[in-house]
C-alpha cells in the first residue's frame, strides 16, 4: 500500500436525529457493554474468482477467515463507534496466473457525534478499506472488476449544523475520498504500436472534494423541506502518466508533431449541483429521503471540451418492521469515474471517455423467519453511460445479487450458509462476465 489518508468530520444533526445516532451507532452485541467481537469461519466456492470475461473462467475453492472488532460508548452529547473488519481468503488456485493464493481486505469505520448545544450538532465519520473487490472499493463502482493489490478507497466528511429558529436550519459539509491502486506501472506506445499497458492507477487514481450547503425546513414534525447547493473538483493523481498515446491525422508516415498523449489528469473535472426535496417519516417504521437536482460538469483540462447539464437524483425508503425484520432501498443518479478510455482519433485531436453517468438501485432485507433462523436478501444494480470516445453513449450494467441464511444455535454462535452472482454486461468489448459464489461456515460472536 503506498500512501495512507485518513480524514475525519463533522455533520449536523437535530437532537432527536443525534440521540438516534448515538444508540443507532451500536450494533446488538454493545446494547450492554462497549465492545463486540465476532469471528467467522467458511468454505466457499468461486467460478469466476479472478472475474475475467466468459472465455476465460476460472474456479476456485477457498477458505475464509474473518475476525472483527468494534467499540462504542453512546453518552448524553457525544458518542462514538470504531470499528475494523479484516478478511483473509485462500483460495485453492493461484489468483490471476500469479504464484499467490491469498487476498487480504482490511476495512476500518469510525463514527462520532457531538452535541455542542441544543442548537449546534457535530457528527465525524471515516471509511477506509484496502481490497480487491468492485463492491468494497466505494459507492459508485469505477471497475467491475476484481484489481490484484492493495487498492484503497477512504471516505471521509466534516460539516456543522445550525438550528437557527425550530422551523429553520443550515448545514455546511466537506466531502473527501481518496482512490489509489496499487498498480501504478504505466506504458503507452503509439497507436501504430499495438503494445499498449496502462495502469489502474493512471486510469483511477483520484481525489474527491465536495463542498454541502443546505438549508433545513420544517414543514411538519413529520415532514423536513431541503434546499441546497454542492460544489465538488475531481483531481486525478497519476497527472504524468498517460492514459492514451496515438498520432493524429491523416500522414501515411506519422511524425512526432502528430503525435497526441493523453494523460490521467485530461480527466479532472469540476461540477455544481442544485438539489431540493424532503423527508419524510411516514410512520414510526417507514420514512425515506427524495433529493432531485441538476448537475453542471466542465472539464477544465480537456481541449475543446463543453460543460454538461445531467439530472441528479438521491433517494431511499427505510422499513423497520421488527427489530430482525428491515428493508432498506435507494436510488441515485450522477456522474462518476470510470476506468473505460476507448480513445479515438481525429484529424487534429483524440477524444475519449471522460466519466459516465451513473444510475444506482440497491435493495437491502434482512428477516426473520423463525426464533433462530434469519435470511438475509440484498441487490444492487448499476448502469452506466459512456461520456466521450468511441463508445459515447454505450451502457455498461452491473448486477450484484446476495442471498444469506444464519441459524443461532445461542446468543454467541450462528451456522451461514449463502450465494452471490455478479454479471456484468458492457457494450465495450472484453469486459462481460457472470461470476457464482457459493459459501458455509460458523460465526462466534461475543
Amino acid at each position: 500500500m503506498k500512501k495512507l489518508v485518513v480524514s475525519v468530520g463533522i455533520i449536523a444533526l437535530g437532537s432527536s436525529v443525534l440521540h438516534a445516532l448515538e444508540t443507532g451507532a451500536l450494533n446488538a452485541q454493545q446494547s450492554k457493554k462497549a465492545w463486540s467481537v465476532s469471528a467467522s469461519l467458511r468454505g466457499f466456492y468461486d467460478d469466476n474468482f479472478n472475474s475475467q470475461p466468459n472465455g476465460s473462467k476460472q474456479s476456485s475453492t477457498g477458505v475464509e477467515i474473518r475476525p472483527t472488532v468494534d467499540f462504542g460508548v453512546a453518552g448524553d452529547q457525544s458518542s462514538f463507534n470504531v470499528g475494523y473488519d479484516f478478511t483473509a481468503r485462500y483460495f485453492e488456485k493461484a489468483v490471476n496466473g500469479s504464484s499467490d493464493h491469498s487476498d487480504f481486505t482490511h476495512q476500518f469505520n469510525a463514527d462520532a457525534t457531538h452535541a455542542v448545544s441544543e442548537r449546534v450538532k457535530l457528527n465525524a465519520s471515516e471509511s477506509f478499506v484496502v481490497g480487491q473487490e468492485p463492491d468494497l472499493q466505494r459507492g459508485t463502482i469505477d471497475n467491475p472488476q476484481r484489481i490484484s493489490g492493495d487498492n484503497v478507497r477512504n471516505y471521509a466528511s466534516v460539516g456543522a449544523n445550525i438550528q437557527a429558529t425550530s422551523l429553520v436550519g443550515f448545514g455546511v459539509s466537506y466531502n473527501n475520498t481518496l482512490v489509489d491502486y496499487e498498480d501504478d506501472f504505466s506504458i503507452i506506445s503509439p497507436n501504430t504500436n499495438p503494445t499498449n499497458i496502462i495502469s489502474q492507477s493512471a486510469l483511477l487514481d483520484r481525489i474527491e472534494h465536495s463542498v454541502n450547503l443546505d438549508s433545513r425546513w420544517t414543514i411538519s414534525p413529520q415532514t423536513v423541506g431541503i434546499l441546497g447547493v454542492s460544489f465538488s473538483r475531481t483531481e486525478f493523481t497519476r497527472e504524468n502518466e498517460f492514459i492514451d498515446s496515438r498520432y493524429v491525422g491523416t500522414n501515411t508516415v506519422p511524425f512526432a508533431t502528430n503525435l497526441v498523449q493523453t494523460t490521467s489528469s485530461s480527466r479532472d473535472s469540476r461540477s455544481f449541483v442544485l438539489k431540493g426535496g424532503f423527508e419524510h417519516e411516514f410512520s414510526s417504521q417507514l420514512s425515506g429521503l427524495f433529493l432531485i437536482g441538476g448537475q453542471r460538469t466542465e472539464y477544465p483540462n480537456k481541449a475543446n471540451s463543453e460543460a454538461k447539464w445531467t439530472p441528479w437524483v438521491q433517494t431511499s425508503l427505510d422499513y423497520q418492521y421488527q427489530e430482525r425484520t428491515k428493508l432498506s432501498v435507494g436510488f441515485s443518479h450522477q456522474r462518476g469515474a470510470t476506468d473505460v478510455v476507448a480513445a479515438q482519433a481525429n484529424a487534429t485531436t483524440v477524444d475519449f471517455v471522460l466519466d459516465s453517468k451513473v444510475s444506482s438501485f440497491y435493495a437491502t432485507l434482512s428477516h426473520e423467519i423463525t426464533a433462530h433462523l434469519t435470511g438475509s436478501a440484498s441487490a444492487r444494480y448499476q448502469s452506466s453511460t459512456y461520456n466521450g470516445g468511441s463508445v459515447n453513449g454505450q451502457k455498461e450494467n452491473f448486477l450484484l445479487l446476495g442471498l444469506g441464511l444464519a441459524y443461532e444455535f445461542n446468543p454467541n454462535f450462528e451456522g451461514n450458509i449463502g450465494y452471490n452472482f455478479d454479471d456484468l454486461s458492457s457494450d465495450a468489448a472484453g469486459r462481460n462476465y457472470t461470476r457464482n459464489k457459493f459459501y458455509v461456515g460458523v460465526t462466534a460472536k461475543y
